[in-house]
């Protein structure tokens, strides 16, 4: 997978479309421009849109437990994961490190056909009717599993953008995140203490490690299964290259800042809400 939409196919299944035609940036474009083009094609922006409604999703089982506080979870969620927030972050990142000639290969190859078909591909996954089918094709691969030259051509395809190692990070901090929203709510008395959620995330960390990868291999095999080992053979070439290396680094490190400053935003306004309404127990 391309991209970020790429290597979060495993923990949520970011996929994006984008438009087909006239590329956004002419050449000798300025560097913001080319940076907007990237992260577009690359569906950073649809990325950021979905992330608040995966946070919310791990909150949502102990609404019930959580009763009247949901609602201040939520709201601090909504507030603090906002779209143009996560994508400010990001987009900084790569203007700090923006590298032209890693840049312009990049731009080359996500308006190339075959990055383009790819796309489509993975769009197909995010289809409602792709989600559906996921599950039904894992249990197919247990009674006919796919050609070993085939989940070789695809792990290496992981390993070069780094797709389950992001989606560990970010399970890891969306994990977080809600274990600290919710000690937030408890009294006082009853708060995990900080090292105690540490071994909660530890727990969490070693639980996605051993899962991430099995997944993340199922998911691009049903994503990538009308595509050729030719096709898939080029795909990682390009991924395991220098400027496809570049991309996936400022990636990681720009979503991973995103999502920090947005944990924090959301723990701050948490914390002052029920000051309020909690004073003598805070």
């Amino acid at each position: 997978m391309k991209g970020i939409a790429r290597f979060s196919l495993a923990f949520i299944l970011f996929l994006v479309s984008f438009s087909f035609g006239e590329s956004l940036c002419a050449p000798g474009a300025r560097p913001e421009a080319q940076v907007d083009e990237m992260l577009d094609l690359a569906g950073v922006k649809k990325l950021t849109d979905q992330i608040p409604s995966v946070i919310l999703a791990q909150t949502a089982p102990h609404r019930q437990k959580m009763g009247e506080d949901f609602s201040i979870i939520s709201d601090a969620i909504n507030d603090s994961y906002k779209s143009a927030d996560l994508y400010r972050t990001i987009r900084e990142t790569f203007n700090k490190s923006f590298n032209p000639g890693h840049a312009a290969e990049l731009l080359k190859w996500l308006r190339a056909p075959l990055s383009k078909k790819m796309t489509k591909l993975e769009l197909l996954t995010s289809t409602p009717q792709g989600l559906k089918e996921l599950p039904g094709y894992a249990l197919q691969l247990k009674a006919h599993p796919a050609k070993k030259t085939r989940t070789d051509l695809l792990q290496k395809l992981d390993k070069a953008t780094g797709s389950s190692d992001l989606n560990i990070e970010i399970g890891v901090a969306a994990f977080r995140s809600t274990t600290e929203e919710m000690n937030a709510l408890l009294p006082r008395e009853k708060r995990l203490q900080d090292e105690d959620i540490s071994d909660l995330v530890k727990m969490k960390r070693k639980q996605l490690q051993e899962s991430v990868k099995d997944f993340t291999l199922v998911a691009t095999l049903y994503t990538y299964r009308t595509a050729s080992d030719k096709e898939i053979k080029e795909y990682v070439l390009f991924w395991e290259g220098t400027p496809g290396r570049w991309f996936s680094e400022l990636a990681y490190k720009g979503l991973l800042e995103a999502m920090t400053a947005a944990s924090q935003r959301t723990n701050a306004q948490i914390r002052e809400k029920l000051m309020l309404q909690r004073a003598p127990e805070l």
